[in-house]
């Protein structure tokens, strides 16, 4: 049986924001963490899920002479750790000669989306709307105050809700008075039309031509316009990444001290202490994958979900799952017992059951990254 390898394209957006993490001086990832918290939180979240189980990172190959700037110096920085421990893939994500015909539906398909992405924004209390403003204002502490080769979006904007634009301007103005930045209210929302524009014009593109292994960042993963479209496969799929991942991120960073180490530290766990968790990891996906009857899949999925919920997860934790994993391997594992609550967990009532575990596992993360965004690095 082959085993699989988990291969993930995260978006430059995710990327940056882990190199920024990990490679930022103190003080410097102290105030930008703040401006942007969950977005910082999800990508590095996203991004330890895959190399703690052994998987790959594949980033975009540069073409022509592009040169290192200040902007790209962290980004160059954690690409570098992640190439010294076999864990980075250069691919080529677009085809040269066909940007133009993609850049034109990425352009086409904005324009149908839209008015769907600026509802989702216009609702303060969204995840998404949320997620937005976290993100213009790391933009806007890198692009008016310290790094002047920052990106910046060259394209007519598209328009914004008045109370998007109201709200998030007004964070700005404030910003810019902190800092002795005076420039008009118009430039400063011409400004944020121009990255709002470009940010999910990216987005689209990345999901039109990357493929099934394209892994967002929060402004665009939160997006409920996703499974609507049906352009990737429906999210709300369990599948053995979704139910073991989070647990298995959380264990390898436990250990972890200073930004500096956190690649290093992870890669460290998965070849000594967590190699039978990333083995472990391994032979469950090729079990599921290989399962025919959609039935057993789904208790399969459910056994190892109960695994890892349960109210004694101290005890059982990673350890009985590999040792389940196994035990399924050889046909040893009795899994008709989970039928009831296979069909209750495919039911309606999937999303509410998720609920009750997720929070907590996520508050757990946001601690010890918060932790970490304080230490030297």
């Amino acid at each position: 049986m082959v085993t699989p390898i988990l291969r993930v394209v995260p978006d430059g957006v995710l990327v940056d924001h882990v190199a920024e993490f990990v490679h930022e001086p103190t003080d410097r990832i102290r105030a930008v963490f703040s401006y942007d918290e969950e977005g910082y939180i999800d990508a590095i979240w996203k991004l330890i899920q895959t190399i703690s189980v052994g998987g790959q990172i594949v980033v975009g190959e540069r073409t022509g002479k592009s040169e290192s700037t200040e902007h790209t110096k962290n980004s160059d920085k954690l690409k570098g750790d992640l190439a010294s421990c076999g864990r980075l893939e250069f691919a080529k994500l677009f085809v040269e000669d066909q940007r133009s015909q993609q850049l034109a539906k990425a352009k086409e398909l904005l324009d149908v989306v839209w008015p769907t992405i600026c509802t989702q924004l216009d609702d303060s209390t969204s995840e998404v709307s949320h997620a937005f403003l976290g993100h213009i204002r790391r933009e806007f502490h890198y692009f008016w105050s310290t790094d002047p080769d920052w990106y910046s979006p060259l394209l007519e904007g598209k328009t914004l809700p008045q109370g998007v634009l109201q709200r998030i301007t007004r964070e700005l103005m404030a910003l810019a008075s902190e800092r002795g930045i005076k420039e008009p209210v118009t430039m400063f929302e011409r400004w944020i039309e121009q990255n709002a524009t470009s940010h999910y014009r990216i987005f689209l593109e990345y999901l039109l031509f990357v493929g099934e292994e394209y892994q967002p960042a929060l402004t665009r993963s939160s997006l409920r316009l996703i499974p609507e479209l049906r352009l990737i496969p429906e999210l709300a799929k369990t599948s053995v990444r979704e139910i073991v991942l989070p647990f298995v991120a959380l264990k390898a960073v436990e250990k972890v001290k200073h930004r500096s180490d956190l690649i290093p530290r992870v890669i460290e766990w998965t070849e000594k202490k967590g190699r039978p968790v990333v083995d472990g990891f391994k032979e469950l996906q090729s079990v599921v994958r290989s399962t025919r009857d959609p039935e057993r899949e789904k208790r399969i999925l459910h056994s190892i979900e109960g695994k890892l919920s349960s109210p004694d997860r101290s005890k059982l934790h990673i350890v009985h799952l590999i040792k389940f994993g196994f035990g399924l391997m050889k046909g040893g594992v009795d899994v008709a017992a989970a039928e009831d609550l296979a069909r209750l967990r495919f039911s309606r009532h999937y999303r509410w059951l998720w609920s009750i575990r997720e929070p907590a596992l996520r508050e757990q993360w946001r601690t010890r990254m918060r932790e970490l965004s304080q230490s030297p690095r």
